[in-house]
């Protein structure tokens, strides 16, 4: 019906005298009456102008409507994640969320251009974390004794004799610390299986684990990735900053594979020797005396649900943390007369993500406005606005320019003084103008992900120059950077440059919405508030999630194994997705998506259940 209603003026103008044909059966509109069809033309002009006020009307009621309703953070452009490795120089060190790594990317080039390009693709943590001049040097398990180097490689050295094995599920950690390390307290600890597929449950099981040094018991974390204190209040606008709500949900995606150690009592000093005495009775002699150095031996005892030839497999690293791909600039903005806008000028692979800090020459911080700024708010407020990027327009370019002209034409009286042929001339002019400048700017276009943003402020008395922080990110040109790969740190000495490589590959990121995933956004927004509790919001959340590489979304009551050993089967709730045809993603791809979605939808559901999600199109992933 929208498609029948709004056409272009030749489509109306056909259609009416298609129409005036079979009415009066002519044949042929050359025999029509010249004041016919001027009467027809009038109409069909009259007809378009009409059609256009309604789009606009459309298009300012939902702009309105969405940006009053639901936060931006919905539709804003979404960071890439992984977990970084990092050794300090010093015994201990904390890594601020300022602190940046960076890696050159290759960009493939387009068909026929065979020149190479890089990008220099940012990384920093999103909260202060601490580090140690630590390392896991030897891992434990089963009959089995590996040696690990500074890549993370496992290397088999002694194996046991006789059949012996050491405990039942236990896992015991060699590392390697400074003399001048008194405390073990904040130490982050990852588990991993790079080479041996597992599923969800198996890393859930983690959090059951026994830790102890030399029967000593140890205090773990799963809420203490981060070496930040206790908040002492939260903004109003907390859930409006997208940077806020990337640490959640990275968080919620790592939680079950980071661990952070709380021993303030324990002094690693004290507990440093070659072996612990159990590896006499399982390992030779001849074996155990090539270790080197006194270590410090953690013990780790999981759930029996996890077997030992999984155990085998894994892989345990400390120093990691996650990261997300952010970059950060300063600005500086001398203010003139009536000048209380900041374009925010960006490289064509950067895209915005949110402004960290604005404050004056007099050290006044200013307080963003999520909502949008008005003229009669306080000095001392500022927003964001994004230029162009909000249109809800189905019309083109053509079309549009097609209605200015006839808004021209219709306002033709107001350029009598000029001459009668002064407006044919001018607009003549300007639709060439205008062809050739669409022309010229066509391969510029493809290569800018969005238009410029803007920051509007109202500034406080005094205030000459303004000092602006603001962060961006190169969405999905930052993901799918491999595992193992080695960053650089940027303006930093406090890091040793080769400890820093990825400890999984970075995914996740997503540029800024277009117009019709901003309205699955939108309505997702208005209808859940970002909480989900019943199965329509279940639905909503994964079209906002999935956006055009979905079609369909079913819920449906399921059972599964519960991860508890005392415990059979659990009820769940299937959220089936039925992909779009052509969508390009591949299995791997897939999986990630799935898993990314699962996470974000268990933080933020309010009901204690159990989520799986699978694919209905021949492709058996389940989440």
């Amino acid at each position: 019906m929208n498609d029948i209603f709004y056409s272009s003026k030749d489509e109306i103008r056909n259609r009416v005298l298609k129409n005036a044909q079979d009415y009066w059966g002519i044949k042929n509109t050359a025999d029509f009456d010249p004041l016919v069809k001027l009467l027809i033309e009038a109409l069909s002009t009259e007809l378009f102008n009409i059609s256009n006020e309604v789009d606009n009307l459309q298009n300012r009621m939902v702009d309105k409507l969405s940006g009053i309703l639901a936060p931006d953070t919905l539709i804003s452009a979404v960071p890439a994640h992984a977990v970084l490795h990092a050794r300090p120089i010093e015994a201990t060190e904390i890594i601020d969320e300022k602190e940046q790594f960076f890696y050159g990317k290759r960009l493939t080039g387009k068909e026929g251009d065979s020149r190479e390009a890089t990008a220099d693709i940012f990384f920093s943590p999103l909260q202060p974390v601490k580090i140690f001049d630590a390392a896991v040097t030897h891992m434990a398990t089963g009959g089995n004794l590996f040696q690990i180097d500074d890549q993370q490689h496992k290397l088999l050295v002694a194996q046991s004799k006789n059949s012996q094995q050491l405990e039942r599920n236990a896992v015991y950690l060699g590392l390697s610390i400074s003399s001048d390390i008194t405390s073990l307290d904040g130490l982050n600890v990852y588990f991993d299986w790079k080479s041996y597929k597992v599923d969800k449950q198996t890393y859930d099981l983690l959090s059951f684990a026994e830790w102890s040094i030399d029967d000593i018991h140890l205090d773990v974390s799963q809420d203490s990735v981060y070496d930040v204190p206790g908040q002492q209040s939260v903004s109003p606008f907390y859930e409006h900053n997208i940077l806020n709500l990337v640490t959640r949900d990275v968080y919620a995606f790592y939680r079950n594979r980071l661990f952070t150690l709380q021993t303030n009592n324990l002094l690693p000093a004290a507990h440093l020797q070659l072996y612990p005495p159990v590896f006499e009775t399982v390992f030779p002699a001849s074996n155990l005396e090539g270790l080197k150095g006194p270590l410090l031996w953690i013990k780790i005892v999981v759930p029996v649900t996890i077997t030992q030839s999984i155990l085998n497999e894994l892989s345990v690293v400390i120093n990691a943390f996650p990261i997300v791909n952010k970059r950060r600039h300063d600005l500086k903005h001398r203010l003139k007369m009536m000048n209380d806008i900041i374009p925010l000028r960006l490289s064509d692979q950067d895209q915005f993500l949110c402004v960290q800090t604005l404050k004056d020459n007099a050290g006044n911080h200013y307080t963003e406005i999520p909502q949008g700024y008005e003229e009669d708010r306080s000095a001392g407020l500022f927003s964001v606005r994004y230029g162009g990027a909000e249109r809800f327009d189905k019309r083109n370019a053509r079309e549009i320019l097609d209605y200015l002209f006839e808004l021209l034409r219709d306002e033709k009286a107001a350029f009598a003084a000029y001459g009668s042929d002064f407006l044919n001339t001018a607009l003549k002019e300007l639709e060439q103008n205008i062809s050739m400048i669409a022309q010229k700017t066509t391969r510029q276009l493809n290569s800018i992900r969005e238009l410029l943003s803007y920051i509007v402020f109202k500034p406080l008395e005094d205030a000459d120059i303004m000092f602006l922080e603001f962060w961006t990110t190169n969405a999905e040109l930052g993901n799918n950077i491999r595992t193992g790969s080695r960053l650089l740190p940027f303006e930093s000495t406090r890091i040793a440059a080769d400890s820093l490589f990825l400890l999984s590959s970075t995914q996740g990121g997503r540029s800024r919405l277009n117009a019709v995933n901003r309205v699955r956004a939108y309505k997702y927004g208005l209808t859940t508030g970002d909480r989900v509790v019943t199965h329509m919001d279940i639905v909503n959340f994964c079209y906002w999630e999935f956006g055009s590489n979905i079609t369909d979304v079913k819920i449906k009551k399921g059972l599964m194994n519960s991860m508890h050993p005392k415990e059979g089967f659990v009820r769940t709730v299937d959220v089936m997705l039925t992909p779009a045809p052509g969508n390009g993603l591949k299995p791997e791809e897939w999986q990630s998506l799935l898993e990314l979605a699962h996470s974000k939808l268990s933080s933020r559901s309010i009901m204690n259940l159990h989520y799986r999600l699978l694919l209905t199109s021949g492709n058996n992933s389940v989440i």
